[in-house]
């Protein structure tokens, strides 16, 4: 439950969003600061909070809050 804590705050953080923004619906679509800009530091937030790096291709289809995890359950990450 630690790591989805920890991806909630960079989620609020990178995108400037309160608790109950963020659900199964939160994702590049939905979201209008969601450019590209928002999305590296994003991808940056994770990889530096979460002491991983991520592949290009994950990196490409990060598209949500799930995604997000999606990919960190990939490099070893639970949730």
């Amino acid at each position: 439950m630690e790591n989805k804590i920890k991806l909630n705050e960079i989620f609020k953080r990178t995108f400037n969003i309160k608790d109950e923004e963020l659900d199964f619906l939160f994702n590049k679509e939905n979201v209008t600061n969601w450019d590209s800009l928002g999305h590296i530091t994003l991808v940056s937030e994770i990889e530096n909070d979460f002491e991983v790096m991520m592949e290009t291709e994950d990196i490409l289809a990060l598209n949500s809050f799930d995604d997000a995890i999606k990919i960190l359950e990939k490099n070893e990450i639970s949730f």
